[in-house]
This record gives structure tokens, sequence and C-alpha cells, in this order.
């Protein structure tokens, strides 16, 4: 009778033995609503150009960015180059015979294995006191997310004023600057905190003589080596700098996603 008694306590010490073995600890275990599939980091969309027309004096590069599979972010974007670019282009083709003329230019080189980056001008001649427009559309590969500036700015420990502050400008007594904003803005090395943004400066004649007036600025940020400087956008973006050494590399020339379509 007592060897049964001890057989029966064995088996029952070898079953919560093999049950303990099986359980998952707590910590290990997924939560209500937690998926237990890790998330799957998404390639790295790439750029194309959706339309490339010449007509007469008229260039039409709009930039699209392209992703396998769905992607919100992607969708975005490409929402956001439709409002301001596509649309005008269909506008303006449904009048070929016009005099008025449309100049849609597409840099699409800054990309590498952090962002994905497409700058586009955006001129409507004749301009009446007008350089047009610049805009960016820029993509975060690590994040998986589009990204604005205002967002960007905080890593570099700046301010839309810092970088507003670093044009000068040298005026007749009657031109008065009326108003300042920031429309886009390329990142060429976040470890050294460079970037350019594209600003768009709006002039007033206090006298009357002339109209009023805009002008774009490029400001170009270097926080490795403390500089801000500006400089009057000329009609063609400047050489995308070379990173400082020390810092990742950035160049265009390691995207093997992008294309410069740059007239």
């Amino acid at each position: 009778m007592k060897k049964w008694i001890i057989l029966c306590a064995l088996a029952a010490a070898s079953l919560c033995a093999l049950a303990a073995c099986d359980a998952a600890p707590p910590s290990e275990m997924p939560s209500a609503g937690q998926s237990e599939q890790a998330t799957v980091p998404q390639e790295p969309p790439g750029l194309r150009l959706s339309v490339n027309e010449k007509q007469g004096d008229s260039i039409i590069e709009i930039p699209e960015f392209v992703a396998p599979g769905d992607n919100p972010e992607i969708d975005s974007l490409n929402a956001k180059i439709y409002e301001n670019h596509t649309k005008l282009y269909e506008e303006w083709k449904k009048a070929p015979n016009s005099v008025r003329g449309l100049e849609i230019k597409s840099e699409l080189s800054f990309a590498n294995e952090e962002y994905v980056q497409a700058v586009v001008t955006q001129l409507e001649f004749p301009t009446y006191g007008t350089q047009g427009d610049i805009f960016s559309y820029n993509y975060d590969v690590k994040n998986q997310k589009a990204i604005t500036l205002e967002e960007f700015l905080p890593k570099l420990n700046r301010s839309p004023d810092d970088l507003l502050g670093a044009i000068t400008f040298n005026l007749p007594n009657n031109i008065t600057v009326s108003h300042s904003e920031l429309q886009g803005f390329r990142i060429i090395s976040e470890v050294a905190g460079m970037i350019d943004c594209f600003a768009k400066v709006y002039f007033t004649d206090t006298s009357g003589q002339t109209e009023d007036y805009n002008m774009l600025y490029i400001i170009h940020l270097d926080n490795f080596n403390d500089t801000l400087t500006a400089e009057a956008y000329n009609g063609q973006l400047p050489p995308l700098p070379r990173a400082n050494p020390s810092s990742s590399t950035t160049s265009s020339e390691n995207s093997s996603t992008s294309a410069s379509a740059s007239a």
C-alpha cells in the first residue's frame, strides 16, 4: 500500500514538472490585443517621374514615390504631389495653345539609406514678380514615415526663426519685407546636422511705384561646423555638398533607387 502511494506521488510530481516546462513565463506571453508577429521592415520606396513632358518652353517633371505593397505614408506623399503639381499640370494641359507657360522641375537624387527625398521647383509664366515655389517630399526610411521640416528641426535644436534669420537684405528705402515662409528642405546628413531649407520672402514697395514681388532663398545649415548661411535662388538648385567625413555618407552616389531629373 505504501509503495502504491509513493508511486502516485511521483507520477503527480512528474506531471507538474512537464506543465511548468511547457508554460511560457508571464513576461513572454503576449498581452491582450498584442500581436505575436513582429513588425517587418518595409522595403525603402523608389522615385520615378510619373510625368516627363516638354512642350515649347514648358517643362513638366512630376515625381512619384513607388513602394511595393500598401504604404499609407507613401500614399500621403503622392497625394500631396498630386494636389501641388499634377492638378496644375492637368489644368494647363486643357489649354495647350495658351500663352501661359508651366515649369515643374524635379530633383530626385537626394536619397540614401536613411531618407528618400524629392525636391520640386514650380513656376508659371509670365511670372509677374515671382520666382515660383520650391516643394519637398521627404521620407524617413528607418521610421517608415513621411517627415516634415517642423518635425526634423528639433533634432538640430533649431527653429524656423533661426533659419529665416540667416537671410540678409540690402534694400532701397521704399522696399520692405512683408513676410517670409519656409517651403521645404533636403536632408544632407542628419549626423552632421546638414540640411538645405527653401524660403520664400515677400517684398512690398511702400511708395507704390512697383508691384509687390517675392524671391526664393536657399538656407544652408551645417551644425557640425556651426554655420548658417543663405543665398538667393538663381533658378538652379546648388549641387549636393558632401557631408563631413566623420558623419555618415549621404551622397546621392549611394542611392540605387533614385535618378536625377533636373534639366
